[in-house]
């Protein structure tokens, strides 16, 4: 998969690779990536676990 990035946030994503230790600006919105989408996932988790307990309520 590519995605297309526009040129100051290349820049700022290198910079921050860079600052940061990784060894290029690929690895860190790599690892930016994975650590938003297990975020999301947990959410979505929570989320589902909520909608349980108000269905176990009545409310739904």
């Amino acid at each position: 998969m590519e995605i297309d990035l526009d040129s100051d946030l290349r820049e700022k994503l290198s910079a921050r690779a860079e600052r940061y230790g990784f060894d290029s600006g690929e690895e860190y919105a790599s690892t930016i990536l994975h650590i938003v989408i297990s975020e999301l996932e947990g959410t979505e988790a929570e989320d589902d676990d909520l909608e349980d307990r108000l269905e176990d309520l009545g409310y739904l």
